[in-house]
C-alpha cells in the first residue's frame, strides 16, 4: 500500500512539472458557480416542458376515462332535465297545500322532538333533561330510523294514494262504461292490486279500443261505503266478479288515464255477463261486485 501511494505521488509531481514547463495552470477541482438569470430561465423552462409532457399524458388518460361517461350523460341529461322540471312544477303545484300541511306537520314534528328528548336525555340536578344517556339515545336513534323507513315505504305512498283518491273521487266519480273483459289478474300475491285488460268492442284491437284498468285498496272509498252501505270496500270483491272468459261488463270507475306516467282509472264496481264459458263459468250468468256508490 505504501509503495503504491508513493508511486501516485511521484506521478502527480511529474505531471505538475510538465504543466509548469508548458505554461498551463494546475488543474483545480470544479466548484459550483451561480447561474445567470438566463440560465435559470432556461432551466425552469426545461422543467416546465417536462411537467407539461407528464400533464398531457395524464390528461389523455383522464379524457379516455371520462369519454364514455360524457357519451352516456348525453342520453341521460334530457331525462334528468325533464324529471327536474317535473319535480319543480309539482312542488309549485302542491305549494297551495302548505297552509294545510303545515298545521298538521308542525305539531307532529314538535311531538317527535319531545319524545326523542325524553327518551335520550335524563334529568340533571336542577331537574332539566340535559344529561345524555348514550344507550337510550342509541335506542331512540334506531327507533327513529325504523319509523322513518316505515313512513317512507308505507306512510308516504298511503298519503299519496289517499290524496289522489280524494281528489279524483270528488271530480271524476260515477263514471260508467260498457266494456269487454277477459279476467282480472293480481299484480302480486297480496291480492291488494289487480289489473284488468279490457276493450270497448270485439274484436279487441291494441291500436284503437283496448283499455287498461286497475283495482286496488281505497281507504277513502272503504270509509265512505262503510258509513253509507255498511260494507267495507275490498279489491278482491271487484276482481272476483270478473269472469275469466270473455264477458260483457258495465264498470264503475274514477280517475284519469295517463299512460306516460303509469296512471290508470280505478274500478269501484262491475257487473258482467259471460259471453263464453271459462274454467269457472259453466254457463253464462250475471255477476255483480257489491254495492255501488
Amino acid at each position: 500500500m505504501t509503495t503504491d501511494k508513493s508511486k501516485d505521488d511521484d506521478l502527480m509531481k511529474r505531471l505538475e512539472r510538465l504543466q509548469a514547463q508548458a505554461g498551463a495552470k494546475p488543474a483545480t477541482p470544479a466548484t459550483p458557480r451561480d447561474l445567470s438569470p438566463v440560465e435559470e430561465a432556461e432551466r425552469a423552462l426545461a422543467k416546465a416542458k417536462e411537467a407539461s409532457v407528464v400533464f398531457n399524458e395524464i390528461s389523455g388518460v383522464w379524457g379516455a376515462v371520462k369519454k364514455p361517461f360524457i357519451f352516456a350523460w348525453g342520453y341521460i341529461k334530457p331525462t334528468y332535465e325533464l324529471g327536474k322540471y317535473g319535480v319543480e312544477k309539482t312542488m309549485d303545484t302542491l305549494s297551495f297545500m302548505a297552509p294545510v300541511v303545515r298545521p298538521i306537520a308542525q305539531p307532529l314534528w314538535n311531538g317527535y322532538k319531545a319524545l326523542f328528548n325524553r327518551a335520550a336525555y335524563t334529568k340533571d340536578e336542577d331537574g332539566e333533561r340535559t344529561v345524555l344517556n348514550k344507550p337510550r339515545a342509541a335506542a331512540a336513534v334506531v327507533l327513529s330510523a325504523m319509523m322513518a323507513w316505515t313512513a317512507a315505504t308505507q306512510g308516504i305512498p298511503f298519503a299519496m294514494h289517499t290524496t289522489y283518491d280524494l281528489s279524483m273521487m270528488a271530480t271524476t266519480m260515477h263514471q260508467q262504461e260498457e266494456i269487454y273483459t277477459n279476467g282480472a289478474n293480481p299484480v302480486d300475491e297480496t291480492d291488494d292490486v289487480f289489473y284488468v285488460k279490457t276493450c270497448e268492442e270485439l274484436p279487441c284491437d291494441s291500436t284503437s279500443n283496448s283499455k287498461y284498468f286497475r283495482i286496488r285498496d281505497n281507504f277513502p272509498l272503504a270509509v265512505y261505503r262503510l258509513a253509507t252501505k255498511g260494507q267495507w270496500f275490498r279489491p278482491e270483491d271487484v276482481a272476483s266478479a270478473i269472469p275469466e272468459g270473455t264477458a260483457k261488463c258495465t264498470a264503475d270507475y274514477y280517475g284519469v288515464r295517463l299512460r306516460a306516467i303509469g296512471m290508470y282509472p280505478l274500478m269501484t264496481a262491475i257487473r258482467c255477463t259471460p259471453l263464453e264459458a271459462g274454467p269457472h263459468n259453466v254457463a253464462p250468468a250475471q255477476a255483480q261486485a257489491g254495492p255501488q256508490i
